[in-house]
C-alpha cells in the first residue's frame, strides 16, 4: 500500500494557489521523513514556472520517485520525457463526456488509439507509466475495462481509476476496486478520489479495502474545487486502523503547516488532524471528562500524530 502525494500538481490547481520553486523543493524533505515514496508534480511543458517547480523537486528528492503529469499528446510525452521524471501519469477518459466536452470530433477508438501511442512512446523512453482513465466513475464499466485492457497491453506499470467529480460513496469504492482486481490481478491499482461531496478519506480507505495498491493524495486536501484525499488525514486514519507503519505520523502537524505556508493556503482551525482546534475540548462536561480520563473525547492519543489534547484553562 502506497500514498503519492500530489501536493504539488493537484494543489497548482486549486483556486488562488501560487508557489515558488524554493518552496516546493523544500516540501520534499519532509515528504520524505513522513515515509512518502511517490511525488507527483506538475504537468511537464505546460507552464514555464510549473517546469521550474518540476525540476527543484528532482533536484531535492532523495527517496522518492517523483511523476509528471501530461496528456495523451506526443508533445506532453516529449515534455515529460525531457524533464528529467521517473514517471509519467497519462490521462484520458473514454466515456460520453470527454468525447463531447473534451476531444470533440474523436470517437472512442480514436481516444484508445492515442492512450495506446502514448503509453507506448513513454515506455520506449523508459519512463514508468501510469494510465488514469480520466472520469472513470462516470464510465460504462465495458468502456472502463477496455481502457485499462487497452492500456496495459501498450505497457502502463499501474491502472489509476479517478472519482473526477467525487461522486462515488465508499460501498461503491470499494466495488469497484474489487472489480479491477478481479479483472486485472497483479496489476498496480491507484485511487484518486475527489472530495466534492465530502467523502474522498471515506471512499480512500473503501478503495484500499477493495484491492487499491495506491491512492493519490495532498497535504491539507489541496487541489481542483473542493481538492482531494488529504495526505495527513488518510495516514492518521492509517494509523488508527494499525497500518501506519510505514509512516512517521509525528511530522504530520509540521508537513501541514510547511504546505500551508508554500501555498498560501492556511488550514482551517476545525481541519481533521492537523487543525488547531482538532485536540481542543472546549465545553464543561467534556473538558471534565476529559481530565478525569483522555480517552473519553480523545479519538487516538495525539501524540502519536505530534499533537497534543488541550482545554480551555
Amino acid at each position: 500500500m502506497h500514498l503519492i502525494d500530489a501536493t504539488l500538481r493537484e494543489g497548482l490547481q486549486a483556486c488562488r494557489v501560487a508557489v515558488r520553486p524554493e518552496a516546493a523543493a523544500a516540501l520534499v524533505p519532509l515528504l520524505e521523513a513522513v515515509g512518502i515514496r511517490h511525488i507527483e508534480c506538475t504537468h511537464a511543458g505546460a507552464r514555464p514556472d510549473w517546469d521550474e517547480i518540476l525540476a527543484a523537486v528532482l533536484a531535492a528528492r532523495r527517496q522518492a520517485k517523483v511523476m509528471t503529469h501530461a496528456r495523451a499528446r506526443e508533445a506532453d510525452i516529449r515534455a515529460a520525457i525531457a524533464s528529467g521524471a521517473d514517471g509519467v501519469g497519462i490521462f484520458l477518459g473514454v466515456n460520453r463526456q470527454t468525447i463531447e466536452a473534451r476531444t470533440p470530433g474523436c470517437g472512442r477508438e480514436d481516444l484508445l488509439a492515442m492512450a495506446r501511442e502514448s503509453i507506448m512512446a513513454a515506455k520506449q523512453a523508459g519512463l514508468t507509466v501510469r494510465y488514469s482513465v480520466e472520469d472513470a466513475t462516470r464510465t460504462e464499466p465495458a468502456d472502463l475495462w477496455r481502457a485499462c485492457e487497452v492500456a496495459i497491453e501498450a505497457g502502463a506499470d499501474r491502472l489509476c481509476c479517478p472519482d473526477t467529480l467525487g461522486v462515488l460513496e465508499p460501498d461503491q469504492a470499494r466495488e469497484l476496486f474489487a472489480e479491477l482486481r478481479q479483472r486485472f490481478p497483479g496489476v498496480p491499482l491507484e485511487a484518486h478520489l475527489h472530495n466534492d461531496r465530502g467523502l474522498a478519506t471515506a471512499n480512500a480507505l473503501a478503495a484500499l479495502d477493495g484491492g487499491a495498491d495506491f491512492v493519490s493524495t495532498s497535504v491539507n486536501g489541496v487541489g481542483e474545487r473542493s481538492g482531494i484525499t488529504d495526505t495527513c488525514i488518510l495516514i492518521a486514519n492509517l494509523v488508527h486502523r494499525g497500518l501506519g507503519d510505514a509512516f512517521d505520523s509525528s511530522l504530520l502537524p509540521a508537513l501541514s503547516q510547511a504546505a500551508s505556508e508554500a501555498l498560501g493556503e492556511a488550514v482551517a482551525p476545525r481541519h481533521p488532524v492537523t487543525g488547531a482546534w482538532a485536540f481542543w475540548h472546549q465545553c464543561d462536561l467534556h473538558r471534565k471528562a476529559w481530565e478525569r480520563n483522555p480517552s473519553s473525547y480523545d479519538w487516538i492519543e495525539p501524540p502519536r500524530l505530534g499533537r497534543i489534547s488541550e482545554a480551555p484553562a
